[in-house]
């Protein structure tokens, strides 16, 4: 065993992974899966895309222009895909190659963490390819969204930490997370509480409260300024989005949350199960306190999670970005039980290391993201497809004034820049928000609202025909009398997927005085009545 990094001349000794052909083939791992795994950009991203759009062409940091409400949780990134659109590079795919990126060097930084806690070069490269044979990881990462960035952020910002640089850059990569996702600020704390703790590795002599200061200041400095932008133009202290997702003091929401966060914690476990196991491992079994500052950096997550009950995309997306950090418990772990291999725990410790091995083959072979030939951008999944295609012929129809209300507002929204797009869940409509009824993990809605006040031309959605029905009956009887509403069959542009059972579709309402122009757009598309008393007359 490899002993920890050591404060020498004035700064932590830390050593390289070593370059060479080995970081050449775990380089190869990630590429060769990211090329045989179906990317799916998710709608959020288009959300993020049109807010970078807009920004770029001048009508400011809105989703619709003249109204400043902050629909992202992703500033940093929102900055970052502003600055490609000025370029005039097509954002979806550029958002996918700078996740993907992101990932790779947040994978790297994960070694540097497994060699800054002293783990030997062979255990940070094993742990490295973990992560990089974790389809959960790389379909995060490569969804269009900020998962990315954030990974690295953390990654680089607890690097630091542990190499003890400066803490006024510290604080800047703290700030920097911050700006990509606003509930990263409890790590900020943590870590100025960790710099505090005084610089030697395991045994602390004295309280450093210089270096916890400056890195607080500075981080500081990014957050109020921040919270200053943010009250200024969008007129609010937090997001938006946060505001419309925000969880009623309620134990009858509360407990049922709880529990599908739990479920939730125990899949990221599953997903990302050799690393978790290496990680318990380095846990138990070492008496340091650099595993528990990783452990207690991914757990910051954990309460939002709980409270708020999962997420509603797949593969662990809020905590899965922590995964680098597992990289550095996980190598100390592997070479824990390498060093009992001479042992007479040596049964226990190879089926611990066949079992950490094996599971990557097993969990590769029940994924259900392989392609049959190589891509190289992302995919979109069928329903958005779906929006897509509606929305291409719905564009040149419709005209400025024009109203549309849909469930998933970003690639329909990205299609139609003109167009006020409403968001009936409230991400990005400030009197939803505040005084929507919540949904778990979506938002909040509210139906009279969204029909008296908005009144909107079309309404697409593509869960089931709930909302529909909700927003017919918070119109008293209006609805029926004023909207055609039609289930887009599967057929260009559509294909649909099944969830639970069932097929994902669209349905389309149309307000009667838009019918000629949108039927007419329409004419090509598969257009079937919903059954029912909102189905008004046939096509």
């Amino acid at each position: 065993m490899q002993l920890p990094a050591r404060w020498e001349g004035g700064r932590w000794s830390v050593a390289r992974v070593p370059p060479g052909w080995l970081s050449f083939v775990l380089l190869a791992l990630p590429l060769g899966l990211l090329s045989l795994l179906a990317l799916d950009i998710v709608d959020d991203a288009y959300i993020t895309a049109r807010y970078a759009r807009n920004l770029a062409s001048g009508q400011g940091l809105v989703f619709n222009p003249g109204e400043h409400v902050e629909g992202i949780t992703n500033l940093l990134w929102t900055l970052v895909l502003a600055g490609v659109a000025k370029l005039g590079l097509p954002l979806d795919d550029a958002a996918v190659g700078l996740g993907i990126a992101s990932g790779l060097g947040a994978m790297w930084v994960g070694g540097r963490i497994a060699r800054a806690l002293g783990a030997s070069a062979w255990a940070a490269l094993l742990a490295m390819a973990l992560l990089g044979l974790n389809h959960h990881y790389w379909l995060i990462v490569g969804n269009g969204l900020e998962a990315g960035l954030f990974s690295l952020l953390v990654a680089c910002t607890v690097e630091s930490v542990l190499a003890r640089r400066r803490p006024w850059l510290i604080g800047v990569l703290a700030g920097l997370t911050f700006l990509t996702r606003p509930e990263s600020a409890t790590v900020a704390g943590l870590l100025a509480l960790y710099l505090g703790g005084g610089r030697e590795a395991v045994r602390p002599r004295r309280f450093d409260l210089r270096a916890m200061a400056e890195m607080a200041l500075v981080f500081a400095l990014i957050f109020l300024s921040a919270t200053l932008f943010r009250l200024t133009y969008f007129h609010a202290l937090v997001p938006n989005s946060v505001t419309a997702k925000s969880v009623p003091l309620s134990l009858d929401v509360l407990l049922p949350n709880l529990g599908k966060g739990l479920v939730y914690v125990a899949r990221f476990g599953r997903d990302t199960l050799p690393l978790t196991m290496g990680a318990l491992i380095a846990l138990l079994a070492l008496r340091r306190r650099e595993p528990w500052l990783l452990a207690l950096v991914v757990a910051t997550e954990v309460p939002a999670v709980l409270v708020n009950g999962g997420d509603w995309v797949g593969h662990s997306r809020l905590l899965i970005v922590y995964a680098p950090l597992l990289v550095g418990l996980c190598a100390l772990g592997i070479d824990w039980l390498y060093a009992r291999l001479g042992s007479t725990r040596r049964g226990l410790s190879l089926a611990a290391l066949t079992l950490m091995l094996g599971s990557v083959p097993v969990a590769l072979a029940r994924s259900h993201e392989w392609t049959t030939h190589l891509h190289a951008t992302a995919q979109l999944p069928g329903i958005l497809e779906c929006y897509r295609g509606v929305g291409e012929r719905l564009a040149p129809v419709l005209h400025h004034g024009d109203v549309v209300a849909s469930e998933a507002i970003g690639l329909i929204g990205y299609e139609l820049p003109e167009i006020y797009v409403h968001d009936p869940m409230g991400l990005t409509d400030s009197y939803v928000a505040h005084h929507g009824q919540y949904l778990p993990r979506i938002g909040r809605v509210d139906y009279a609202y969204t029909f008296e006040t908005m009144h909107p031309g079309i309404v697409l959605l593509h869960q089931d025909d709930m909302f529909l029905s909700d927003l017919a009956a918070a119109s008293h009887g209006r609805f029926q009398r004023e909207y055609h509403a039609y289930y887009v069959d599967q057929g260009a542009p559509c294909a649909y997927y099944e969830k639970e059972g069932r097929d994902i579709k669209l349905v389309i309402a149309i307000r009667n005085d838009l019918r000629d122009r949108v039927e007419h757009a329409l004419h090509d598309v598969h257009l079937r009545p919903v059954e029912g008393a909102l189905s008004g007359s046939v096509l």
